[in-house]
């Protein structure tokens, strides 16, 4: 399994070529890289409203990355779009914290989701494995349920007060 969460912001690269090269061209390579050596899963992290042909260069930018892994045909792909994605950064980004406060209040699809809450989603999407004829394309309301599952699939680990998730990993990527 293979899980990318590779990203950065249009402030922090500098130029739109940047911005590529690590939203996109750094995903691709990870991605080929790992098909190559028989991987059977990916899941990555997109952005809520990707589309390669949105005429927001972000969007269009995590568009054309969820394409060119569609037509990678992986047996198992998972793309998941938050919105917001909150949690600690080591940065300050004082206008990304006033509009996870605002989109609070917003329907589910557009609320902030929880980094952790991400990753936990992605384990537990990873452990079915789904085959899938199109790729699985999970939506922000759906992402902050996920867990929830996790947790129940490891009641044993409940007194530890947290998930659990372990991967084993051959150096062909099985």
């Amino acid at each position: 399994h293979v899980f990318c969460a590779l990203g950065t912001t249009m402030k922090k690269a500098g130029s739109r070529e940047k911005f590529r090269e690590v939203d996109m061209d750094y995903p691709l390579k990870l991605a080929r890289l790992c098909h190559s050596e028989g991987a059977s899963h990916f899941s990555i992290v997109s952005a809520l409203g990707a589309s390669r042909s949105s005429p927001f260069f972000y969007s269009r930018v995590k568009g054309e990355v969820e394409a060119a892994l569609q037509e990678m045909h992986w047996p198992s792909l998972a793309i998941f779009r938050p919105s917001v994605i909150a949690g600690d950064r080591g940065e300050s980004r004082p206008f990304e914290r006033v509009g996870e406060q605002l989109l609070k209040l917003a329907p589910a699809t557009w609320r902030p989701v929880q980094a952790a809450d991400i990753a936990a989603a992605m384990v537990a999407v990873a452990v079915e494995s789904p085959p899938v004829e199109s790729p699985l394309t999970i939506a922000a309301a759906i992402v902050g349920t996920l867990p929830g599952r996790l947790e129940e699939a490891q009641a044993a680990f409940a007194s530890t007060g947290g998930l659990h998730a372990t991967g084993l990993f051959t150096a062909g990527g099985t």
